[in-house]
């Protein structure tokens, strides 16, 4: 390996090796694709010769620096360095920042002082200057001195050996491209620097600092990979800042980095696990790490990454179980994950069956986590194929729940009773569901209300539909002649008053009570002579819903629902006592919510949503909070468009209907010819609100949110919202 010392009449030169108003990289004349090549063992001749060489180019720095300071003597650079020169002695903050940032886009290889005077500013002592300076140097590095396409490097990782070769032979070339080397070298140690700054200024006490600095830190990953290593553990570390409003600030900066580099999901779990894992870490801080790990969002790709993900929940579940946090907020965020990871993961789950029991002993916790404890024996027994009677019992049972109304989660418990009773076989089974929901959902809110009759409208569609209001044909046996046997065996067991009669009545009690309750099927009416087993009534309190016998009665509670107060409901309940589908495209747990009636009241419009927005890039976590209405929900109440069409109008809005139909006819007294042609049921504008509606199929249809056709409600809603106010 061959070394060239360039040997140069450093001070004999009157002209400057870099030019002034362009950026350093863009003079690399040829060289950048030959970083990190020169990957040889490092021998005490190579790093004698690295100094030697580092030596010549800070020589030459030097020299240019001095060729630079009489440029800006110049006749027509005077002026404007003179005025420089002045706002950097007397000058405010903002004027000396402002300063700094002009000379380094001039000539950042000049102006290496100025990089060191703004790092110098970054000072958690002074908040107002550090955040001024920190924010410029954040802009002045990703703007004007990281190379777009690689990380900076260090003088001795350059080709040195390759320098003749590079250069072909030119000193000038071999001098520039020493100088720049050397610049370069300088400027990642001044970056690191700042790096080191920032995460001081992370550390301040005050929150809009903490805020600023994580802010930045933020930036700078996900625009450069420059310290890439350094800054993510910074960032990660945040996630567990005792400052609650800091460390969501680090989540939300976390998801964002996702949102741009989607490749970084394992190299940012791997520090999420070092930071939960910690042996000094707050009960906080692993909270908050564990609430961002739940919110990653999977694809088919990432088995392995889900899976490892269930390990680290596992191994947090086991420490929760043991330190009896059962109902804590914490088994509610790792149950949360794994319920999201559970889908992708691979298909060995034996560490999460060996916590089947744990998890049965959390359905009886705070409501929410038992809702993410079902949740997750769902996924158990789904992926097993079968499902056994002690899960369907839990959540059979669960239904009775008095706090079941304060669930804050409504549409993940409606989901999973519904995947329960989709995927149960037995009809008898799934009638006994039907029935208690029934009997439960007059405690709940209208919204609840309508999304669980939604529910038995698709379960039992296609199956069962006569089971709703018509008992099955089952064939009795004779009543009175087995009531009298009964009779008979009480009168002799009186009359004997033998001890061994009297014992019979417990033994039977107790197989009646046996958990298959295998006594209580229709099929063993031909191994007892007692008579009981041929009675076949509803039990309502039966813990077993395949042996509370509901296909012995008809759901007679869509009566009282079908006069409810709430006009959906009672429609919906009418709906099924007609043994007919409910058809709604909308979100009844949305649409129903007395938010939603207070807006339509105050003849707010929904909001339409940012194309930006995360929610809607990622709208599997979240997506209810984005409320996007459907038909003529759309449109504000008092508009054309919903009073002109009566039959779209929805039947929990028909008071908004009336009432601004009689404000019309009242209107139409004083002001008849333009008011007609308004009301006119004819016009062109009606018929095309018409066509903007899906057809009518012919059959019974509930659906009064329907789709609105793009295209005519972006065009229309302007032009005719204001003329038809009222």
């Amino acid at each position: 390996m061959v070394f060239v010392v360039v040997r140069d009449p450093l001070y004999k030169r009157t002209k400057l090796l870099v030019e002034p108003k362009k950026k350093w990289f863009e003079n690399e004349l040829g060289w950048s694709h030959h970083v990190g090549s020169d990957d040889g063992a490092i021998t005490t001749e190579k790093a004698d010769r690295s100094r030697e060489l580092e030596n010549i180019a800070v020589q030459v720095l030097e020299r240019d620096v001095e060729l630079y300071k009489q440029y800006q003597t110049f006749k027509e650079n005077r002026s404007n360095f003179k005025w420089i020169g002045t706002v950097l002695k007397t000058g405010t903050v903002a004027d000396k920042t402002a300063a700094h940032t002009v000379l380094i886009q001039d000539s950042a290889v000049h102006n290496l002082a100025s990089l060191d005077s703004l790092l110098k500013m970054v000072d958690p002592r002074g908040r107002r200057e550090c955040i001024m300076a920190a924010d410029t140097l954040k802009e002045v590095f990703l703007t004007e001195l990281l190379p777009p396409s690689r990380k900076l490097q260090t003088f001795q990782s350059h080709p040195l050996g390759s320098l003749n070769e590079i250069s072909k032979g030119d000193k000038n070339i071999e001098t520039s491209i020493l100088m720049l080397w050397h610049f370069e070298s300088r400027l990642k140690q001044i970056y690191i620097n700042f790096v080191g700054a920032l995460s001081k200024m992370a550390q301040d006490a005050l929150a809009a600092t903490k805020k600023k600095a994580i802010s930045i830190i933020y930036q700078l990953l996900a625009e450069h990979p420059e310290q890439e290593q350094m800054l993510l553990k910074i960032l990660v570390n945040k996630v567990g800042d005792p400052d609650r409003k800091s460390a969501a600030h680090a989540n939300m900066c976390l998801g964002k980095l996702f949102d741009k580099h989607p490749q970084m999901k394992s190299i940012v779990v791997v520090e999420v696990e070092r930071l939960l894992f910690r042996p000094n870490i707050s009960h906080q801080a692993r909270y908050f790490g564990v609430c961002f790990l739940n919110q990653l969002i999977f694809d088919h790709e990432d088995r392995s990454l889900a899976t490892k993900l269930i390990v680290i929940y596992i191994a947090l579940f086991k420490a929760a179980t043991k330190s009896n946090q059962l109902g804590s907020k914490m088994m509610s965020a790792l149950l949360t994950g794994v319920n999201r990871a559970f889908p992708f993961s691979d298909s060995n789950h034996e560490n999460i069956i060996e916590q089947t029991n744990a998890l049965y002993k959390i359905v009886h916790q705070n409501i929410n986590v038992s809702i993410q404890a079902l949740t997750l024996l769902f996924h158990i027994q789904n992926s097993h194929g079968y499902f056994n009677d002690r899960f369907y019992c839990v959540l059979y049972r669960k239904l009775l729940d008095p706090l079941l109304k304060n669930m804050s989660k409504p549409s993940m418990f409606i989901n999973l009773v519904y995947k329960t009773m989709r995927y149960d076989d037995m009809e008898r089974r799934v009638f006994a569901f039907v029935k208690r929901i029934l009997q439960i959902i007059s405690d709940h809110s209208p919204a609840v209300m309508c999304g669980f009759l939604f529910l038995i409208s698709e379960v039992l569609k296609g199956r069962m539909r006569k089971l709703l209001t018509k008992l099955p044909d089952v064939e009795f046996d004779d009543g009175e002649e087995k009531f009298s046997d009964l009779e008979d065996e009480k009168q002799e067991t009186d009359n004997s008053g033998k001890a061994g009669s009297v014992a019979e009545k417990p033994k039977k009690k107790a197989t009646e009570n046996f958990w298959f309750h295998r006594i209580n099927s229709v099929s063993s009416n031909n191994q007892s002579n007692s008579g009981i087993n041929s009675i076949s009534f509803y039990d309502p309190l039966h813990r077993n819903p395949l042996y509370a016998k509901a296909e012995f009665s008809v759901a007679f509670e869509l009566l009282k629902l079908s006069r409810h107060y709430h006009p959906t409901v009672a429609l919906f309940a009418q709906t099924l006592l007609n043994s007919e589908n409910i058809v709604y495209a909308g979100d009844p747990l949305q649409d129903f919510t007395l938010i939603r009636f207070l807006d339509r009241f105050a003849f707010r419009n929904p909001k339409l949503p940012k194309p930006e927005n995360r929610l809607l890039q990622h709208n599997v976590l979240g997506k209810r909070k984005l409320y996007l209405p459907q038909g003529v929900r759309m449109f504000s109440v008092n508009e054309g468009h919903f009073i002109r069409n009566e039959n779209q109008v929805p039947v929990d809005e028909h008071f908004f209907y009336n009432y601004f139909m009689t404000k019309r006819r009242e209107k139409k007294n004083e002001l008849p010819s333009e008011d007609d042609e308004i009301m006119s049921v004819n016009s062109d504008e009606f018929e095309a609100v018409l066509d903007a509606f899906k057809p009518d199929t012919g059959e019974h249809n509930l659906d009064f949110s329907r789709d609105v056709k793009t295209g005519y409600m972006i065009k229309e809603i302007g032009r005719a919202s204001c003329r038809e106010r009222v």
